[in-house]
C-alpha cells in the first residue's frame, strides 16, 4: 500500500473536520487537522502536505492571513491552498483570495463529490511535482556520476520515457523562459495545425494556433511559474475538429537544489465531459428552481382567488340588488350598472390568474372570438407604449369556436406581449388580424392542418425578430431570448399548449431583422346558436324554504337578500356547526341547502355529506371563491347537485337555485 499523503485541514470548527475526513477517506491521504491559522502555520514547519483546505473565517488569524504567511515561507510557499467558504461568491472575496494564494475556491454546502475531485487532482499533481523533482535530481546526479551509473541512468530513462509517453495527461516541460523541451503525444496533438519544429518554441506560440486569447493566458501562467509560483486554472480551446474541450491544467516549477527555476512543467487533462455534465446539471437545477416558482404561484393565485371572489361577491351582489330595486328611469341606475360590469371583468381576471398558474377547470364553450380579441386589444391599448401603433384587420364574421375563453384570451396576450417586447426599444407596428381560413388538403402537409374551417389568428410585428437557430426552441418550456426580468420563457410554451389542447395548430413566420408573426388556426364549429346569453333583468323565482351558509357576515347577508328578492324563506347560519345543528332539528323543513365550502370547524363538503347522511336526496349547491380539492366530479359523487364558482351574478345564481331545486322534484 502507498504511502499516504498529508492534506492540511483548517477549520475553527471540529465538526466540519471531521466532515473533511468522512469525505476524504477513501482516497488514501492522510488529513492532519488545525483548529486555527497559528496551529496551521506550526503544523506546516513539521509537516510536508501536498493541500491546505482552509476556511476562510476563522478567529485569530482568518484564512487570507493565514494564506499569506505560508506563502511568505520558502518551504511551504508552493503548497496549493483551497479556501473554503460559506461568504457569498463574489468577485471581490474570489480576487482577494487568489491575491492571498489561493488556487481554487469551494463554497459551502460543499458537493463531496467535487471535493474528491479536486483533492485527487491535487495530491496526484504532487505525485508527480514530486516524480520530476526526484527525476532531475537523479539526472543532476548522474552527470556527476556518469560513468558509474550509465545503465541506471538508461533503465531511468525508459522508465520517465513510458510514463511521460502514455500517460492519460497533457504533458509538457519547458524551460524557464517557457521554451519547449519535452511534449508527449497528448500535448503534441494540442499542437496539430501548427508545422514545423516543436522543440526550442514557445509553448503559448504552437499550442492553439489563432487562439490569441487562450495562448495570451498561457503564456501569462507561465511567466509565473517562472517566478516560482504554482497555478492551476482552466482553459477553453477548439479542437482540429472544431469541437470546443475543456482543459484543466497546472503549471509548476521544478527548482534545484538551490532553489533555482530549472524547468517549467505544465501537465493538464480534459474535462469536457464533466463540463458538459456539470453544465446539463446546472440546466436541470434552472427548471427545477422554474418549477418552483410556478407552484409557488399557484398557491398565491389560488389564495388570492378565494378571498378576492369573496369581495367580488359582495360587490356583484350588491350591484344586482341594487339595481333590482332601483326605479328603471332613475339617473343612478347607469352607475350601478358600471360597478357590476366592472365586477364581471374582474371575475374574468381572477380566472385568467388561476388559468396562467394551471389552478382553474378548463371550460370550452362555444363564442366569437372576433369579440374576444376586441376586448383584448382594449386591455393591452392601455398597458403599451403609444409608440407602438396597433393596426387591426378583424372580420366579425370569421365564425365560432369551441373554446376556453380565459385560454383564448391569454394566447393573445401572451403573442401580443412578445410582440411588444419585440418592439419595446425602437417602437414599430402591431399587426393583429382574423379572418376564416378555407384549407384543404395540402395545408396538411405545410402545417398538419386536416381541411376544414379554422378562425386564423395573425400576431405580427416588426421588431428585431428571431434568430434562425431560435427558431426550434421558442416553444419549449423556460426557453427565453429575453434579458433577466422580461420573461421566464413559459409564455410561449404555454400558448402552444392551449392551441394543441383546442385542436388547433400554431405557425411562425420569420424574416431576418425583419419582425415575426405567428398564425394560430382554431377549428371553426357550426354551432352558433348553443351559445345562449340571458339579460341580466331575468330572474327565476320560487317560494321554498332554504338553508344559507356562509362564515363571512357580509356575504351571509348579501345572498340572504337575494334569495329573499327572488321570494324564498330563508334561514341563515354563520358557521357550518349552527347550520347542521338546525337541519337536524328539522330536516324535512328546507327545500334546498346553499353552503360556502370554505368555513373553519367544517367544511362544505364536509357539511354536505352529514346531511345528505341525515336526509338522502337533499339538494345542495355548494359554493368556493376557490378550493383546488373542490370538482364537479367529487361533489357529484357525493350527492351535491350544484357547484357555484364565485362570484356568481343574481340571474346566473337564480337559474342555478331553481335547476337545483326543480331536478328534486
Amino acid at each position: 500500500m502507498s504511502k499516504k499523503i498529508n492534506i492540511l485541514g483548517v477549520d475553527d470548527k471540529p465538526e466540519n473536520l471531521l466532515a473533511l475526513e468522512a469525505v476524504l477517506e477513501d482516497l488514501n491521504i492522510n488529513l492532519i487537522k488545525a483548529s486555527s491559522g497559528e496551529e496551521a502555520l506550526e503544523c506546516l514547519l513539521r509537516v510536508d502536505c501536498a493541500l491546505i483546505l482552509m476556511d476562510v473565517m476563522m478567529p485569530g488569524l482568518g484564512g487570507y492571513e493565514t494564506a499569506k504567511l505560508i506563502r511568505s515561507r520558502e518551504k511551504s510557499r508552493q503548497i496549493p491552498i483551497i479556501f473554503i467558504t460559506a461568504i457569498n461568491p463574489e468577485q471581490e472575496h474570489v480576487f482577494k483570495g487568489y491575491d492571498c494564494g489561493g488556487v481554487d475556491y469551494l463554497f459551502k454546502p460543499i458537493v463531496a463529490e467535487v471535493l474528491r475531485n479536486k483533492v485527487s487532482i491535487f495530491v496526484e499533481l504532487f505525485q508527480q511535482r514530486k516524480r520530476l523533482k526526484d527525476k532531475a535530481q537523479e539526472l543532476q546526479i548522474a552527470n556527476d556520476h556518469i560513468s558509474m551509473q550509465q545503465q541506471e541512468l538508461c533503465q531511468s530513462e525508459v522508465r520517465f520515457r513510458t510514463a511521460f509517453e502514455q500517460s492519460f495527461q497533457f504533458m509538457a516541460i519547458l524551460d524557464p523562459a517557457g521554451r519547449v523541451i519535452e511534449l508527449n503525444k497528448l500535448a503534441q496533438k494540442l499542437c496539430g495545425i501548427y508545422t514545423g519544429s516543436l522543440v526550442g518554441q514557445f509553448l503559448w506560440n504552437i499550442c492553439w494556433v489563432g487562439q490569441d486569447d487562450e495562448n495570451m493566458k498561457l503564456r501569462r501562467a507561465i511567466d509565473r511559474a517562472a517566478e516560482g509560483e504554482c497555478i492551476c486554472d482552466e482553459a477553453t480551446f477548439t479542437d482540429i475538429k472544431g469541437s470546443t474541450r475543456f482543459l484543466y491544467r497546472s503549471v509548476s516549477p521544478v527548482k534545484d537544489e538551490s532553489g533555482k527555476v530549472v524547468y517549467i512543467t505544465v501537465q493538464g487533462h480534459d474535462i469536457t465531459d464533466k463540463v458538459i455534465a456539470e453544465n446539463e446539471k446546472r440546466n436541470l437545477e434552472i427548471l427545477l428552481q422554474q418549477a418552483q416558482k410556478m407552484e409557488a404561484l399557484g398557491a398565491l393565485a389560488g389564495g388570492i382567488a378565494h378571498d378576492f371572489n369573496n369581495v367580488l361577491s359582495v360587490i356583484i351582489g350588491n350591484a344586482d340588488l341594487a339595481v333590482n330595486s332601483c326605479d328603471r328611469s332613475s339617473p343612478q341606475l347607469q352607475f350601478l350598472n358600471r360597478i357590476h360590469e366592472a365586477g364581471r371583468k374582474a371575475r374574468e381576471l381572477v380566472k385568467q390568474i388561476l388559468s396562467f398558474s394551471r389552478q382553474a377547470e378548463i371550460e370550452k364553450v362555444v363564442l366569437q372570438p372576433s369579440q374576444v380579441l376586441v376586448e383584448s386589444i382594449k386591455l393591452l391599448r392601455s398597458s403599451i407604449p403609444t409608440t407602438i401603433e396597433i393596426v387591426q384587420d378583424i372580420d366579425p364574421q370569421c365564425g365560432a369556436i369551441l373554446a376556453d375563453p380565459t385560454q383564448y384570451h391569454q394566447i393573445i396576450m401572451n403573442l401580443c406581449t412578445n410582440a411588444f417586447h419585440a418592439m419595446e426599444e425602437k417602437g414599430g407596428k402591431l399587426m393583429i388580424g382574423l379572418c376564416r381560413e378555407d384549407v384543404d388538403y395540402r395545408y396538411y402537409h405545410d402545417l398538419g392542418l386536416k381541411p376544414g374551417g379554422y378562425a386564423h389568428l395573425i400576431v405580427e410585428d416588426n421588431g428585431y425578430g428571431i434568430d434562425k437557430e431560435h427558431l426550434e426552441k421558442i416553444f419549449d418550456p423556460y426557453f427565453t431570448t429575453k434579458e433577466k426580468g422580461k420573461g421566464t420563457g413559459m409564455g410561449l410554451a404555454i400558448v402552444h399548449g392551449i392551441v394543441k389542447g383546442h385542436g388547433g395548430v400554431i405557425h411562425v413566420d420569420r424574416k431576418d431583422n425583419e419582425g415575426t408573426a405567428f398564425h394560430v388556426y382554431l377549428p371553426l364549429v357550426n354551432r352558433e346558436g348553443d351559445q345562449k346569453e340571458e339579460p341580466l333583468d331575468v330572474l327565476s323565482y320560487g317560494s321554498e324554504h332554504i338553508l344559507l351558509v356562509d362564515d363571512e357576515e357580509p356575504l351571509l347577508e348579501m345572498v340572504k337578500n337575494m334569495l329573499e328578492l327572488m321570494g324564498y324563506q330563508v334561514t341563515s347560519c354563520i358557521s357550518s356547526r349552527d347550520a347542521l345543528h338546525v337541519f337536524e332539528q328539522s330536516p324535512d323543513t328546507f327545500d334546498l341547502v346553499i353552503t360556502d365550502q370554505t368555513m373553519p370547524g367544517m367544511t362544505g363538503f364536509e357539511l354536505a355529506g352529514k346531511i345528505l347522511s341525515i336526509r338522502t336526496g337533499m339538494p345542495i349547491v355548494l359554493c368556493t371563491g376557490y378550493s383546488p380539492n373542490i370538482s364537479r366530479k367529487s361533489i357529484a359523487a357525493l350527492g351535491i347537485k350544484e357547484l357555484v364558482l364565485k362570484p356568481l351574478a343574481l340571474d346566473e345564481f337564480s337559474n342555478v337555485i331553481r335547476r337545483a331545486i326543480d331536478q328534486a322534484d
